[in-house]
């Protein structure tokens, strides 16, 4: 079991948020705490008393970054599930807390405008999720995009309801490099971002930042690809992607408690779509192909498929599942 928040979160999010990853944490730790109230919360359906009961314990525990994410994710949901009279109300106790927008030099009717916003609690079909009409939330957006205000002075949960066709190049790597970034589903989002791959591979002939592709999920990872296809072929993504696919297959820690005959089973299927890699991984599929045939021999087992396939391009020894330094990105 893991008890590092930064980890479990990145594992439950590749996983695409299941449950089963928080029943591996140590029970009452941080990480627990935190990724079983964000499963409480990410269910979109009210609250337990018990629920409830566990939420405010942990805000109760500890008053780090992780537990105001807990509690600005249920002030959204409150406010989502707010009869129209209250709405308002909760809004207000948002703004202030989160976002401390100034409301004197609104004119009445645009105040009377964004009320009526209020009472109809309309919803963005494109994203999926609630319009907030915080007053001149619009126009605070509209300073990000002439650059007059940089994109990390909002909260990273109001991210998905960015026009990211007029966002700058700066403010969506800022965005990129953010683990909140696996979290946006915008349609708009991925579009933009496989069009910045593209001309960032154009001009540089590989994703050399890496730190882009660090918090991507694994869902987001697919969609890009089927945007541009030309991330296949591109060393970083594809080492991450892999990465990223074969999470458990991958980790040392994982691979160190279990069974013999189940870590090869994990090591020939990352063999099978190691296949579907560019070339500069090749020195990955031989050494694969090495750790298959050794794992081969002690457990008395023998594939003469394996064996040709490694005949054809040998590689020196080296244990993939027991490299604690694992880079996927350098494999030529």
């Amino acid at each position: 079991m893991t008890d590092s928040i930064g980890k479990a979160a990145e594992e439950y999010i590749v996983n695409g948020c299941d449950p089963k990853v928080i029943e591996k944490l140590v029970p009452g730790s941080n990480s627990h705490y935190y990724l079983t109230c964000m499963e409480y919360l990410n269910k979109g359906t009210p609250l337990t008393s018990e629920q409830e009961k566990f939420i405010e314990k942990y805000q109760k525990m500890t008053n780090s970054s992780n537990s105001e994410k807990v509690m600005l994710r249920k002030h959204l949901l409150a406010i989502d599930s707010a009869k129209a009279s209250e709405k308002e109300k909760l809004i207000k106790q948002f703004n202030e807390k989160y976002l401390r927008l100034r409301f004197s030099d609104i004119p009445p009717a645009e105040l009377k405008e964004s009320k009526a916003l209020l009472d109809t609690g309309k919803k963005d079909k494109e994203s999926n999720t609630l319009a907030y009409p915080l007053y001149n939330l619009k126009e605070e957006f509209d300073k990000v995009y002439k650059g007059e205000r940089r994109v990390n002075s909002f909260h990273p949960s109001l991210w998905e309801d960015l026009d990211f066709d007029r966002l700058n190049k700066n403010d969506l790597e800022t965005i990129l490099g953010s683990p909140y970034v696996a979290g946006i589903q915008n349609k708009k989002f991925l579009k933009r971002v496989a069009s910045h791959f593209k001309d960032h591979i154009k001009s540089y002939r590989e994703l050399s930042n890496e730190n882009w592709l660090r918090y991507l999920s694994l869902q987001q990872m697919d969609k890009l690809m089927s945007k541009y296809s030309g991330l296949t072929e591109d060393e970083n993504f594809a080492g991450q992607y892999l990465y990223k696919k074969y999470l458990k297959e991958l980790d040392p820690e994982a691979q160190d408690t279990i069974p013999l005959s189940q870590k090869q089973e994990s090591l020939k299927a990352v063999y099978q779509y190691s296949k579907k890699l560019p070339k500069k991984f090749e020195g990955l599929k031989s050494q694969l192909l090495l750790e298959i045939l050794e794992n081969g021999i002690k457990l008395n087992e023998y594939d003469i498929n394996f064996f040709m396939e490694y005949i054809e391009k040998p590689a020196r020894r080296t244990n993939i599942t027991n490299n604690k330094t694992l880079n996927l990105g350098n494999w030529s």
